[in-house]
């Protein structure tokens, strides 16, 4: 996983140049909150300063961990959750039935989220036909949720995780910093944590999960830089792949 870890780091740099109840699956993974040096952690030992810098930049507090993503023929986390219209989801009841598409957002407050949310819906056709199901997950409180849906016109289910269990589960979840919640306060006047009813500040990658029937991760887009998302188009042959 480590080395997986790096690769995905080294890519993304060369580029450069509503509540859940978790599961077993999901309580299971591992939520980096402890401070790490370089000494103690060999994937922030591996980079460079304008490196560190430039994850900085996107408000990962890489000395409390840096988040990784789960990788493709992995078994995706199981959960339960109720979208934004109250209905009950459990992951596996989806599954079954036909590939989910995941996509994780990091707020309504987030220009790029609806910017992104909204083209899904624009496209939503696309992946409908291709025999997929998307939804989308967000730390927001169920009440940002539903302003999300407003915003964007989504008509596909959307999920609060405020506990992060699920955007933990997938390896995504990672603390803000100080300096990255100052500028969200006083550019957008949003506080995160309050927007998301925590304490503490988290947020997720806003990685793209394709799973399978069987549910098995079958594709994954994980790209630190917020702006980077999966395209309609790259989502929907990656599901012709699976017919």
């Amino acid at each position: 996983m480590m080395k997986y870890l790096l690769l995905l780091l080294l890519a993304f740099l060369c580029s450069c140049a509503t509540d859940t109840e978790p599961t077993e699956s999901a309580t299971s993974a591992t939520d980096t909150t402890a401070t790490a040096t370089p000494a103690e952690d060999p994937a922030l030992a591996a980079l460079g300063e304008e490196d560190r810098n430039r994850l900085l930049e996107y408000g990962i507090d890489i000395y409390k961990g840096i988040p990784q993503g789960l990788r493709v023929g992995e078994t995706a986390p199981i959960f339960k959750a109720n979208d934004h219209t109250g209905k009950e989801l459990f992951l596996p009841d989806l599954y079954k039935k036909q590939p989910v598409v995941m996509v994780f957002y990091r707020g309504v407050w987030c220009p790029a989220c609806n910017q992104y949310l909204s083209a899904l819906q624009d496209s939503l056709k696309y992946i409908k036909n291709a025999g997929a199901m998307l939804v989308a997950i967000s730390p927001e409180s169920v009440e940002k949720v539903k302003e999300t849906v407003d915003s964007t016109d989504a008509s596909f289910s959307v999920i609060s995780d405020p506990n992060g269990y699920v955007m933990s589960a997938y390896g995504l979840s990672f603390h803000v910093t100080k300096e990255y919640q100052q500028m969200v306060n006083d550019k957008l006047g949003v506080d995160i944590a309050t927007n998301n009813i925590t304490e503490d500040a988290k947020l997720p990658v806003p990685a793209t999960y394709i799973i399978g029937t069987d549910g098995k991760i079958k594709y994954v887009y994980f790209h630190p830089d917020y702006h980077q998302r999966a395209t309609v188009k790259e989502i929907v042959e990656e599901l012709k792949k699976l017919k």
